[in-house]
């Protein structure tokens, strides 16, 4: 393990778990600045936890790539968890180069920030040396072999080519800038080209939805139906997750005595997903305040950034003409046609 820590130094013993324990890490030397609060140490919450311990840290233990597409709700903290996971891995292991990409340059320097604030809080005895520090990176001194956070806008050609990344993290790449040719960002194969298929690299992908019949669609249904077989973008075992709404438990709200009864809807969600009234009410509350927000348009906003299911976000994205819920009911009657015919 590469260390800045001298070996009768008693942070040393702090260095050792807190490579081998990334929650410990994570809880105990690791600094964010959330939106509504002070600096704070990083408590995973619960679609934090569940990431890092279905997908990322067996991947890790057992040595082997991860392709995980991640589908979420706003404010889940996935980018933040990404950020903290790469921050942990290029400062405790050597030649681990951890590239973050953003659709837009305030996204890409908001959660490069955030790199800076791990490294700057993190103990002085802990921090490597920097051999480069600026808005595009932070590479970390000829001890750690290359180990580095490197951050770019997912608008150009030549990204990822004539690189090796170890780390990929890709954040609402649903909203990617299209290459007009091939209707795909024009970022992602030299990406795809510059992480490797085999060993402890990774990629997540993680975003909210946009709406149905665009290229992350595709891939999302693509990976779906081919889990864990080797036919996906890049040629590789591609994973999906979904992280619906009412995983937050910050999603919760007071039941006021002037509400309406729960209506269908709200039922069968209560039903499925077994969510409390506090759950539902600050559904209510958010479909109130998003109605006010895109008069005529709250719902289907809703439904985009704070979906129950993964099919929700890419049925009910985007704008319509028709009223969302006649087309639900329509959906439900969808049935596979009863006779079929060859044109010869």
């Amino acid at each position: 393990m590469p260390t800045a820590v001298a070996p009768d130094n008693p942070y040393l013993q702090v260095a050792d778990r807190a490579q081998r324990d990334f929650v410990y890490c994570a809880g105990e030397l690791l600094w964010i600045k959330p939106k509504d609060r002070p600096l704070c140490k990083l408590e995973l919450n619960w679609p934090q936890r569940y990431i890092w311990q279905r997908y990322l840290q067996p991947a890790w233990d057992n040595r082997e790539p991860l392709a995980l597409l991640v589908l979420k709700a706003r404010r889940e903290g996935v980018s933040t968890l990404i950020r903290a996971w790469h921050f942990h891995k290029a400062v405790f292991y050597r030649g681990q180069q951890c590239y973050l990409t953003a659709h837009d340059d305030d996204t890409s320097q908001e959660l490069f920030r955030m790199d800076r604030t791990f490294y700057q809080n993190l103990p002085k005895r802990l921090q490597p040396p920097l051999v480069a520090n600026n808005r595009m990176e932070l590479e970390y001194g000829q001890e750690w072999a290359g180990s580095s956070m490197r951050v770019r806008v997912a608008k150009y050609l030549d990204i990822g080519h004539g690189k090796t990344i170890q780390h990929w993290h890709a954040s609402e790449v649903a909203f990617y800038p299209l290459d007009p040719f091939t209707g795909a960002p024009a970022a992602l194969p030299g990406l795809l080209e510059a992480v490797p298929t085999t060993g402890r690299s990774s990629i997540v992908w993680e975003t909210t939805a946009f709406q149905a019949d665009t290229w992350f669609h595709t891939v999302w249904l693509e990976a779906e139906r081919n889990k864990n077989r080797r036919i996906g973008w890049g040629n590789r075992r591609w994973q999906t997750c979904f992280l619906p709404w009412f995983w937050l438990p910050d999603h919760q709200g007071e039941w006021l005595p002037e509400y309406e009864p729960l209506d269908k809807e709200e039922i069968d969600l209560q039903r499925r997903f077994k969510l409390s009234m506090a759950q539902l009410a600050w559904r209510r509350g958010k479909l109130a305040e998003f109605e006010v927000e895109y008069p005529g348009q709250g719902r289907r906003r809703f439904f985009s950034l704070y979906p129950a299911t993964s099919d929700e976000p890419f049925l009910l994205a985007g704008t319509c003409v028709f009223p969302e819920q006649a087309l639900d009911e329509m959906r439900k009657q969808e049935r596979p046609p009863s006779l079929g015919f060859n044109i010869v």
